[in-house]
């Protein structure tokens, strides 16, 4: 059974939401007339966010997903434009397995919460996030563990934005 989240609730709901399935892969699919325009699938979740609209955006609900270097450590994998309404499924444990976004266009987003591991994905960021910070050292090596140390600050001040 379907359940509706109120537009004023978007943001509460979303920081239960991403504290909930961070780093969880997820699949994002964007449906028009009910057919397939695009999909993205197994890409862990940093968040979802909602921007109001404001001068220099238009009203959005982004998917946030780990970037693939220091200077870009995260990324909108898919922006869902104008949307109008927000609805949520709970799988076997209580837990929210599907969003389902309607947008003003009729388009229809849904995001399913797949199975794996949310500490797999963290620590295959780690590694691409330290990598990063290696190459911009210009390959000086025997820094792996500042590499690593710095690419964990550089995950947590960017999680911490979408699970406060």
């Amino acid at each position: 059974m379907w359940e509706k989240v109120v537009r004023d609730d978007w943001p509460g709901f979303f920081y239960h939401f991403n504290r909930q399935n961070q780093f969880f892969p997820i699949r994002a699919t964007l449906l028009r007339d009910g057919r397939t325009i695009q999909t993205i699938e197994q890409v862990p979740l940093l968040g979802l966010i909602y921007r109001g609209p404001d001068q220099d955006h238009p009203d959005a609900i982004e998917v946030m997903v780990p970037g693939k270097s220091t200077a870009c450590p995260e990324e909108a994998a898919v922006s869902f434009l104008a949307p109008k309404s927000l609805e949520f499924k709970f799988g076997d444990q209580k837990k929210i397995v599907i969003i389902k976004i309607t947008t003003c266009s009729e388009d229809t987003a849904v995001i399913d919460v797949l199975n794996g591991g949310a500490e797999e994905e963290r620590s295959r960021f780690n590694q691409r996030m330290a990598y990063s910070v290696y190459e911009e050292r210009r390959d000086n090596s025997g820094y792996d563990q500042d590499d690593w140390s710095v690419a964990e600050q550089i995950i947590q001040a960017v999680s911490s934005k979408y699970i406060g």
